[in-house]
């Protein structure tokens, strides 16, 4: 384990593309994908790792953005 870290949270996650062109299809078919895969697969997973105050020590995409994988720490509270 990391030094730095308590724990590990390993995430993978859909998430909207950074390219506007697939970003457009996703957010058009947002509902029809969740209602048949229950999954919304247009978030904002950066802003979702930010609220979420963790510590992301690494993380990758693929599929053009849309597949995010995750490695990250719960953040320590200042001392």
């Amino acid at each position: 384990m990391h030094p730095c870290c308590a724990g590990q949270i390993l995430l993978l996650e859909h998430g909207r593309s950074p390219y506007d062109w697939l970003a457009k299809l996703q957010d058009k078919n947002a509902e029809k994908h969740a209602q048949r895969w229950g999954c919304y697969w247009n978030k904002d997973i950066g802003a979702i790792l930010q609220k979420a105050e963790l510590d992301v020590k690494a993380r990758y995409d693929w599929h053009f953005g849309t597949t995010n994988w995750i490695r990250a720490c719960p953040q320590r509270p200042p001392s």
